[in-house]
């Protein structure tokens, strides 16, 4: 086949695909699990024309005239397989490195690439978190049938968003529970607790800890709305010491979860500790000499050298801000 006509219907068919990907992602609200397919065929398809395409155009660039079409077959196979891979790479990259990290003790790092902005703007309770991750990181697809096996377990997990701090967290059923996870295989109940985490700390020295409060506060209408459940992962991405995460929490309102109240527990390198909300009117920090938080978890985060320890494993935050 001449190289310059190759290039050409090479051409037309990556806009063809460009046009129906997004033709496809603004069709039906709640497509099938065959719609959803196609959706993933055309995204991959998309990726695989337009690396085929550069390649046609090289050759007519060089004026190479022929391509023979046993090379042409194997290209394809080739590209198909690399264009699934880039579709899914984060998602495969996260499952590939877990490890056991102790007894009931996972560990991996997190590279599907974090959307707490969107998660925040949502608004979301725990019930609805299923509907949005799939739509947010799956490209829409429909809710299985299956439900979440992570049962009992801890899965910690090093994130390092694209704008924001990196951190080390824990996702921990027995403080977050596994409700909002349910309707989710165990895969993906494990990619999306990376948003549920209960305890955590950044790599500017600031650990949060999720705890159960008896008290329910009064619902504050005039603000925006913030589930417990992703308070952590939304303080720990943006936030480098107590004074901004009080500052940035103080614009949300804390919601209940399952009938169930939260708070919050503060602590920076610098010895500010704090807990919000306050259990009374004033929610100013303190200082502390400890240099180490512990939740009472079984976990250790050293905030001066930036390390966590449970049990046997150790793990130190690879980047440090000063």
């Amino acid at each position: 086949m001449n190289a310059a006509k190759l290039s050409r219907i090479l051409a037309l068919l990556t806009a063809a695909c460009l046009f129906g990907t997004v033709g496809n992602l603004l069709a039906a609200p709640k497509p099938t699990f065959a719609h959803w397919s196609l959706r993933i065929v055309l995204l991959a398809v998309g990726r695989l024309t337009a690396m085929v395409t550069t390649i046609g155009i090289v050759c007519s660039v060089l004026r190479v005239r022929r391509v023979p079409a046993k090379l042409l077959r194997v290209a394809a196979v080739v590209f198909s397989v690399v264009g699934i891979f880039q579709v899914l790479q984060g998602k495969l990259q996260t499952l590939t490195a877990m490890q056991r990290a102790g007894e009931a003790l996972t560990y991996t790092q997190y590279r599907d690439g974090l959307q707490t902005e969107a998660l925040l703007a949502a608004e979301l309770t725990g019930d609805a978190f299923p509907s949005w991750y799939l739509k947010t990181h799956w490209y829409g697809m429909p809710s299985p049938s299956a439900s979440s096996t992570r049962e009992s377990g801890v899965l910690l997990l090093y994130a390092k968003p694209a704008a924001g701090y990196a951190s080390v967290t824990a996702f921990d059923p027995g403080v977050s529970g596994t409700a909002p996870l349910q309707g989710l295989p165990a895969a993906l109940a494990d990619l999306a607790s990376v948003y549920l985490v209960s305890d955590g700390m950044n790599e500017c020295g600031l650990a949060a800890a999720l705890l159960p409060d008896g008290e329910t506060a009064a619902p504050e209408p005039e603000k925006p709305v913030l589930s417990p459940l992703y308070a952590v992962r939304a303080v720990l991405d943006r936030c480098a010491d107590v004074p901004e995460a009080l500052a940035f929490l103080g614009r949300y309102a804390l919601s209940a979860e399952n009938g169930q109240s939260f708070r919050l527990l503060l602590q920076d390198r610098a010895g500010n500790i704090a807990a919000y909300p306050a259990g009374t009117d004033d929610a100013n920090t303190v200082r502390s000499d400890k240099s180490l938080f512990d939740p009472g978890r079984g976990r250790i985060f050293d905030l001066a050298a930036l390390t966590l320890e449970s049990g046997s494993f150790r793990f130190e935050l690879p980047v440090t801000r000063k």
